[in-house]
């Protein structure tokens, strides 16, 4: 997909998937938003991801993981509230429960892996840059 999505969001742990039973709370980041953005409709996106939708959209208290832009902002047309990798790896690093190293070798090795979106990798590493400045 191209162009930023409205934001990446991460569930608290009352609604995401639980890592090592740890608590931890909502994370944002707002990323910049284009002027001409183009709404993305359930159509574009491709099966695989569209089925995810519809089961999400069925089950609301589910956790919809999405690591491509496109599916991702469908999703948020929907109504839906998705998470993706490189945001819940940020957000387990602003939670303290990875640490510099540990968040830079997780986003890297999504994005070695080519199926994780670039914006998405890109978004979250600007949330870490501010999160370190923010510890700083």
């Amino acid at each position: 997909g191209s162009g930023a999505c409205s934001c990446i969001r991460t569930r608290s742990p009352s609604s995401a998937p639980p890592v090592s039973g740890e608590d931890g709370s909502t994370a944002s980041t707002p990323t910049r938003r284009s002027r001409a953005r183009r709404r993305v409709t359930i159509a574009e996106v491709p099966a695989r991801e569209r089925e995810a939708i519809g089961v999400a959209s069925e089950h609301r208290d589910w956790a919809l993981l999405l690591d491509d832009v496109r599916p991702f902002r469908a999703a948020q047309e929907l109504g839906l509230e998705p998470i993706c990798s490189p945001a819940y790896a940020a957000s387990l690093y602003a939670r303290k429960l990875l640490d510099g190293p540990e968040v830079l070798l997780a986003l890297a090795r999504l994005a070695a892996r080519s199926t994780v979106s670039p914006q998405l990798i890109a978004l979250a590493l600007s949330q870490v840059a501010t999160i370190l400045k923010e510890r700083r």
